[in-house]
């Protein structure tokens, strides 16, 4: 496979290659020291990821993989967990924050429900909670 292709975004927690010839991506997952847990990061660079794979003329399937031991440790509860419960002293501001978030989550997920090349995942390890969302899609 060939180094990050042109047009491609760089990022930190996912990695792409591109195969031209093989009209293959592989995109994988790179967050191995925390089980390639979601972190609110991670989940926008998914999105941009598959958005930026799906517009590509020389790819014809996606393969999604997870770095290091796990596929996917699920939502990292130390990072978007606290995100998700932060309370403000409104509840309806409380509420309106968590379904934003909600909603932005479900985006990225969305994403890959309605890109235009098939996306495979190869499972390894464990694939806990969102993780099993992901590969469902």
């Amino acid at each position: 496979m060939s180094a990050l292709g042109r047009d491609l975004p760089k990022f930190k927690y996912v990695t792409i290659q591109v195969d031209s010839e093989l009209m293959v991506a592989h995109m994988q997952l790179a967050r191995e020291t925390a089980s390639n847990a979601l972190n609110m990061q991670m989940w926008g660079e998914l999105k941009s990821a598959v958005d930026a794979l799906g517009a590509r003329e020389d790819v014809r399937v996606i393969i999604l993989s997870g770095r290091g031991k796990n596929f996917c440790g699920g939502i990292d509860l130390e990072s978007v967990g606290a995100d998700l419960i932060r309370e403000d002293t409104c509840p309806a501001r409380t509420r309106s924050s968590l379904l934003y978030r909600i909603k932005y989550m479900q985006a990225c997920f969305t994403a890959f429900e309605e890109c235009r090349v098939p996306v495979l995942a190869a499972v390894h390890g464990a694939a806990y909670g969102a993780a099993i969302d992901l590969i469902t899609c």
